[in-house]
């Protein structure tokens, strides 16, 4: 557990990306989110084009970057693949599970940002959680499913399609993004609260 939280402090060092205060655009087509990017740019960090967002080396491998508004309810993106990339790759293998094991997430309210925070969703509970709805929704898909929705058993976790594409967005409901992150924090606050 140690070493968890120093690799947390690490890539907030990293980082360097206080961003609260700052302004950005409407959220409209990604707007806000290629905004935070190009501030997390203006630092001096490398924003990828494929993969995870961010890519360190030695202990700490990759952080994914989000942004939100904090009064959107839609359902939030991990990441997407396409209909033969996702036949083919297993949930432990896959580019949305290298996304959903470290975010930095930016909430902004009125075109301001009011947080940024990294979130170590790297747990077990949640890890196994999220490989469960992808792996049911992927097996759906292996079988000829080609629904707009695929649904997995877990309840607020599917599959979109973006037929243009001819890829699938992996979403989560807001509820139960919102579930996920005060896990991470409360394991997070039972072993590391400062006294």
């Amino acid at each position: 557990m140690k070493k968890k939280l120093m690799t947390t402090i690490k890539v907030k060092e990293l980082l360097n990306a206080d961003l609260v205060g700052e302004k950005v655009p409407d959220k409209t087509n990604g707007n806000a989110g290629r905004a935070v990017e190009n501030k997390l740019r203006e630092r001096g960090l490398t924003i990828n084009r494929k993969g995870t967002d961010i890519t360190f080396g030695g202990d700490i491998s990759s952080v994914e970057v989000k942004s939100r508004d904090i009064d959107a309810i839609s359902p939030h993106t991990i990441g997407g693949m396409t209909t033969e990339e996702i036949i083919n790759t297993p949930w432990l293998f896959s580019s949305i599970r290298e996304k959903s094991l470290s975010q930095f997430r930016v909430k902004s309210k009125d075109n301001i940002i009011v947080s940024n925070e990294i979130f170590d969703f790297d747990k077990p509970y949640i890890q196994d959680l999220l490989e469960k709805a992808y792996e049911d929704c992927r097996n759906k898909i292996i079988n000829g499913n080609r629904d707009p929705y695929i649904n997995s058993k877990i309840s607020g976790i599917y599959f979109e399609n973006q037929t243009e594409y001819d890829r699938y967005c992996f979403r989560m409901s807001d509820a139960k993004m919102k579930k996920i992150e005060n896990t991470s924090k409360s394991e997070y606050d039972k072993f590391f609260t400062e006294t």
